[in-house]
């Protein structure tokens, strides 16, 4: 009876490995899995201006609406005033931020615009 309950004790530190092995496994499918739903976020938005420009047969329209765009996003205040200080306890910097872009579901505008820009020189080239 003394040796059964020796095995018990052993089963628990093993299940607690495990359970903290399953933990750190979901958390790196968890991040890996959201930085490849953003990617494809991102190439859709790219597959999209691409499709419009040419469907419309006019990438620079595109880019200047996009120009447009990005001149009154600049006008709205950038700093939110419910911001959280980065000393508060609440506080979770952007992983947008963190990693460069990397968890961010829409590529920049810049980028965009650049890309609408080689393509609006091979349609020209043609």
């Amino acid at each position: 009876m003394i040796g059964g309950g020796g095995g018990r004790d052993n089963n628990r530190d093993g299940g607690g490995i495990s359970f903290i092995a399953v933990i750190l496994i979901s958390l790196v499918v968890s991040v890996i899995s959201q930085i490849l739903v953003s990617t494809l976020s991102r190439y859709r938005e790219f597959a999209a201006d691409r499709g419009s420009a040419i469907l419309t047969g006019a990438p620079e329209q595109l880019e200047a609406a996009l120009l447009r765009i990005s001149g009154t996003m600049q006008r709205i205040p950038s700093r939110d005033l419910r911001e959280a200080q980065p000393l508060s306890a609440l506080y979770f910097a952007s992983p947008a931020k963190v990693v460069g872009g990397l968890f961010a579901d829409h590529p920049t505008v810049e980028k965009r615009i650049e890309r609408l820009q080689q393509l609006s020189q091979n349609m020209a080239a043609r």
